[in-house]
């Protein structure tokens, strides 16, 4: 699986909401806000919230990626812990040369094992694989993918205090505070003909009881293109899905949560698999239209605002570029234009 994050320099776009309730894919008004300031992400991770039972256990995601922190911290017990990321750890312990022997269990060797791991690699030495040995353990094997959500945002020490990740190929939103990864929970997303957009965006916007498909809370996100947040539900079962207009939904308790612990002004990053149509057309806008704009305005055939929607300067310049290869697809990106742009 192909991951990827659209960064968007300089001033943010962001929408202010007006009262009632939103439409998704409704277009907002804007206005410009400054980001926050970066300051610098520590390797120390905090535990996660374990994830409830009524949660989906299972996550797509891309071949050999490896998610940071699973549901539970690995530690010595009675019966000792097993299944595949007890094995996981044992292998990359056997691979630096940590442990000669793999039983599939966390037993004494493996917790001394770990132990000698972190007192190497300046860690609390506890015995315990939580979110931050993960990280280093991880980070440890050559050609190991560590942690695709981070691997896709700024540099550590650009991030801000405070931010969000939401993966739409694990269908994950993870909470980083000061350093340490605070909260973990499941997540459905948009549809596939109505994909929720990657980027990286702010919370422009909070809100109580709207009810209905919104549930208990929403959180508005600056998506130029349409009106799109962070929402509660009142189908809990479809968490985990691709089931939206595009809007992040959470079961009610796990955005009741999140509400009260990030303020507007948030930075959330979405990342995970560029979602591009078969064919794009004049008005409609996404994450895929912003990447037609970006590989345009590398060819210098675009100047306007990379703001995911087709409007008349995109269309002049996909124009040309399709001109100058002798594509004619009537006005639309088709799959001989984005085959040519890279895209597919």
């Amino acid at each position: 699986m192909v991951l990827v994050l659209i960064l968007l320099a300089g001033v943010l776009t962001v929408w202010t909401a007006s009262p009632g309730v939103p439409r998704e894919g409704q277009l907002p008004h804007r206005l410009g806000v400054q980001p926050q300031q970066p300051t610098t992400l520590s390797a120390q991770v905090g535990p996660p919230r374990p994830v409830p039972a009524q949660a989906p256990a299972h996550l797509p995601g891309g071949a050999g990626c490896t998610c940071l922190a699973q549901d539970r911290p690995l530690r010595l017990e009675q019966p000792p812990l097993a299944g595949p990321d007890v094995q996981e750890v044992q292998e990359i312990l056997k691979e630096l040369g940590y442990l000669t022997e793999l039983t599939g269990r966390y037993d004494e060797a493996t917790e001394e094992a770990v132990r000698r791991f972190q007192r190497d690699h300046g860690l609390d030495v506890d015995g315990i694989v939580g979110p931050a040995t993960w990280l280093v353990l991880l980070g440890a094997v050559p050609g190991r993918v560590v942690i695709p959500e981070l691997l896709e945002l700024p540099p550590l020490e650009e991030l801000p205090d405070r931010f969000v990740v939401i993966d739409t190929g694990l269908r994950t939103l993870t909470l980083y505070e000061n350093g340490r990864l605070r909260r973990r929970y499941h997540v459905a997303i948009g549809k596939p003909g109505s994909p929720t957009p990657l980027g990286s965006w702010q919370v422009v916007h909070k809100a109580k009881h709207w009810g209905g498909a919104f549930g208990s809370r929403w959180l508005g996100l600056d998506i130029p293109w349409g009106r799109y947040g962070i929402h509660g539900t009142n189908q809990p079962d479809l968490i985990g899905g691709e089931v939206s207009a595009g809007c992040i939904r959470m079961q009610n308790w796990a955005v009741e949560e999140l509400y009260d612990l990030v303020p507007e002004g948030t930075c959330v990053y979405i990342v995970g698999p560029v979602p591009v149509r078969d064919s794009i057309y004049p008005g409609e806008a996404g994450t895929d239209v912003l990447e037609i704009q970006r590989s345009l305005a590398a060819l210098g055939l675009y100047r306007g605002n990379l703001d995911g929607w087709f409007g008349p300067a995109t269309a002049a310049g996909l124009r040309l570029f399709q001109e100058r290869l002798g594509i004619d697809e009537g006005g639309r990106a088709g799959p001989h234009t984005l085959e040519a742009l890279g895209l597919r």
